[in-house]
């Protein structure tokens, strides 16, 4: 064993020097000359490679067509074999020898082979190793299965099981997932979601919850980097204090554009197609439960319940690549503010404008009057007024403070989900049923994916898919 920047030479051959380099030898063999003595007087003195004559040379001049070679004289183009290894020619007056060259042997001295009339000497061959009927060279590797490596040596199959480790804590939204082709489990990070839900409450990518009640087309979730995909929503005034929800959801891929209507009609380039619907090698749609799924190949997934609930998810290649109402996917919450044009917002509304798509003639309007805009709370105004409504809206909320959420409080607060179900309540129009649940199956799904599943049996409210 050699540490490593270690030099040797070869006992078997002192003309080659080996050096370790990060667990590989690397060797150099030095070449020696051939000598015009005879054998007699040719020594190689201790310590050197290459050997010398003994005594003083004399010259002598035959011309250019012979040559003198160890006290012989050869003709022009002559041939002489001078050892296993090397030949000489006489040319022009000159003996131009040459040598076969020999790789280096790093065996050991008693596995050294030399055979009669070759030149260079070679190591004796290593056995092969036969495992479940197939045969493997020396120094061969080979994984039988996925956890597992094995290494001939000489015949016999040396195998080394991976051991995975049984502590692996992963960081905040990572878990721990078999990866293709690996044998332990790694921490991959998560999928970023983006909710909207009820009277436009958003959650971005990054956890940011706000309140946007503009009424007509935006930019949700957005690659600005490449621009592989857009997801867009269209927002409906109601017929209430100035609210407005959720009526469709658009998204484009390149040249393709799926949308998303209300009851789960769903259109692709204009044209209303049955689900499940699949095209190849760029999207499917597929319907879960109470709600339809869009996955594309780009790693996009959006969820529409057919009614109000929209969920965008993004893998981890599109952090920080990310623009739109859903923020930029940056791991921080305070600058998702940012707009089209680049600046930092600190009002929701002017924010959420900055995304608009088309003029406002194209947005609708609510025929009820807007609700003060003064410092009075934007979540439960409407309720101020009208004892009614405001006990209704509480009694209908108070499932997010019951038994059903019990396990998940503690790992996801419910303070903005309780104001965005007493907002809704207290907004709720008479012709639609079950505002509370938009709340309900956002506060779920962020429960869901902390590792907390909710029976949706105690509820009045369909699954959260």
């Amino acid at each position: 064993m050699y540490r490593n920047g270690q030099s040797f030479s070869l006992k078997s051959d002192p003309c080659t020097q080996c050096t370790c380099k990060k667990g590989n030898v690397q060797c150099s063999k030095r070449a020696c000359p051939v000598l015009n003595c005879p054998p007699e007087v040719i020594y190689t003195p201790k310590g050197t490679c290459c050997p010398r004559c003994n005594g003083s040379r004399t010259f002598f001049d035959l011309g250019k067509t012979r040559c003198l070679f160890r006290y012989k004289v050869y003709k022009e183009g002559q041939y002489m074999p001078l050892d296993k290894c090397t030949g000489c020619t006489c040319k022009t007056g000159t003996m131009v020898c040459e040598s076969e060259t020999c790789p280096p042997l790093t065996c050991a001295e008693d596995e050294i082979i030399r055979d009669e009339g070759s030149c260079c000497a070679r190591c004796k061959p290593k056995k092969k190793c036969e495992y479940n009927g197939v045969l493997h060279e020396h120094r061969a590797t080979w994984k039988p299965d996925l956890c597992t490596t094995c290494t001939c040596d000489n015949g016999s199959s040396k195998c080394e099981l991976e051991q995975c480790s049984n502590r692996l804590e992963c960081p905040p939204n990572h878990r721990l997932q078999m990866v293709y082709g690996q044998c332990c489990p790694k921490c991959v990070e998560e999928d970023a979601v983006c909710a909207v839900f009820g009277d436009p409450h958003y959650r971005t990518f990054d956890g940011r919850i706000f309140n946007f009640q503009g009424t007509c087309r935006y930019v949700l979730a957005q690659d600005c980097a490449n621009n592989s995909f857009s997801v867009r929503v269209q927002n409906h005034a109601r017929s209430t204090h100035s609210f407005a929800w959720t009526n469709r959801v658009s998204i484009h891929l390149g040249k393709t554009k799926i949308v998303l209507q209300q009851n789960l009609v769903i259109k692709v380039d204009n044209k209303k197609v049955d689900i499940p619907h699949v095209k190849l090698g760029a999207f499917s749609v597929m319907k879960s439960g109470y709600s339809v799924i869009v996955r594309t190949n780009v790693g996009l997934k959006v969820i529409w319940d057919g009614d109000s609930y929209v969920e965008v998810a993004v893998p981890a290649k599109y952090k920080s690549k990310m623009c739109g109402l859903c923020g930029n996917y940056n791991g921080i919450e305070a600058d998702d503010f940012k707009g089209k044009k680049g600046g930092l917002y600190l009002n929701a509304d002017k924010f959420g404008n900055s995304w608009r798509i088309g003029s406002r003639k194209s947005c609708y309007k609510s025929h009820a009057k807007k609700r003060s805009r003064g410092k009075k709370n934007r979540y439960d105004a409407s309720c101020n007024n009208d004892f009614t409504k405001k006990t209704r809206a509480a009694e209908e909320c108070s499932i997010l403070k019951g038994q059903v959420f019990s396990q998940c409080r503690s790992k996801v607060p419910l303070k903005h989900y309780y104001r965005s179900c007493i907002t809704d309540m207290c907004e709720c129009p008479s012709s639609r049923q079950n505002c509370v649940c938009e709340s309900l199956k956002a506060y779920a799904r962020e429960c869901e994916r902390k590792g907390v599943k909710i029976d949706y049996s105690q509820t009045t409210c369909k699954g959260s898919r």
